[in-house]
């Protein structure tokens, strides 16, 4: 797979790429902290995410893992985890299909 071939090369360009996509900052708070926002609410540029992966070649499925928070997942209502899955989905579909053309 070209995309991880050259996203896990060693060098400053790999450096550069990934600090700026946000692409090893999954969450909000310090490294540590349990602070997973809803995809469009948090630190991540999630635009320069994808625009560099559609450069690198990137064809491949997209996940969300989490979208609790700092909440506990496992008490939240599963009306609250559909509504921040709902929401994900409408932030990152134009975002997805912007990069998806190319």
């Amino acid at each position: 797979m070209a995309l991880r071939r050259d996203l896990s090369r060693s060098g400053p360009s790999r450096s550069r790429a990934a600090r700026e996509s946000g692409l090893h900052q999954g969450s909000q708070g310090l490294r540590g902290e349990a602070n997973f926002p809803t995809p469009g609410t948090g630190q991540v540029d999630h635009d320069l995410l994808f625009r560099t992966l559609a450069g690198a070649g990137f064809r491949g499925p997209v996940a969300v893992q989490r979208v609790d928070g700092t909440e506990s997942a496992e008490k939240m209502p599963a009306e609250l985890i559909d509504e921040r899955i709902a929401a994900a989905r409408r932030f990152l579909s134009p975002i997805l299909e912007k990069y998806s053309r190319g």
